[in-house]
């Protein structure tokens, strides 16, 4: 027994010889010297290092950089940190604003002929009408909302309308005494 309590103790001593710590704590074989110089040395590696850090930081410096200034191009504020509940909302308003306009669009292109379109659109029950339907169904919605409501339809171009610049034709013969009067006064404005 004593034979093997001496032998696993020379065994550790050897092992303990064999290594040399250096400044650091860490352990080098006895039979190899540390590189202090060249290109796997320590100090070359922490140089590389350096150089690897200050690049980044460079370029953390430029993206820094060119993001604020996106920021300040493009009018947002970068003082706070909007809160996820309140990219929600604006979000949902964003949202909002665009199916508004394109709603807006598509009633201008299909508003058919023959309608008063500032009073059709002034409408307040118009709008109702027409804040439920779909781009693809606007036209018939409008067209709907017309045939209900035929206060919004205008006389055709040119029903209706006379020039007052010409004279009337009329369908039945006048009397002889408006006939009179129509002529003294078309010589007196000739």
């Amino acid at each position: 027994m004593d034979d093997t309590a001496e032998n696993s103790g020379t065994d550790e001593d050897a092992n303990d010889s064999a290594k040399i710590g250096d400044s650091q704590g860490t352990t080098v074989d006895a039979g190899e010297t540390p590189q202090t110089e060249g290109r796997g040395s320590k100090k070359a590696v922490l140089e590389d290092l350096a150089r690897e850090r200050d690049k980044r930081q460079e370029l953390e410096a430029q993206f820094f950089q060119l993001r604020d200034g996106l920021a300040a191009a493009l009018g947002i504020d970068q003082g706070e940190t909007p809160t996820p509940e309140q990219l929600t909302e604006q979000l949902a308003q964003a949202q909002a604003e665009t199916k508004a306009a394109q709603l807006q669009l598509a009633v201008w292109q299909s508003m058919p002929d023959g309608v008063d379109r500032e009073a059709l659109l002034d409408s307040t029950s118009f709008r109702k009408a027409v804040s439920d339907a779909t781009p693809d169904n606007i036209a018939a919605t409008i067209n709907q909302f017309v045939e209900d409501h035929p206060r919004f339809k205008t006389k055709p171009a040119g029903a209706g309308v006379r020039d007052l610049n010409t004279p009337a034709t009329p369908s039945a013969p006048l009397d002889p005494i408006a006939a009179a009067l129509t002529a003294a006064v078309g010589r007196r404005h000739a």
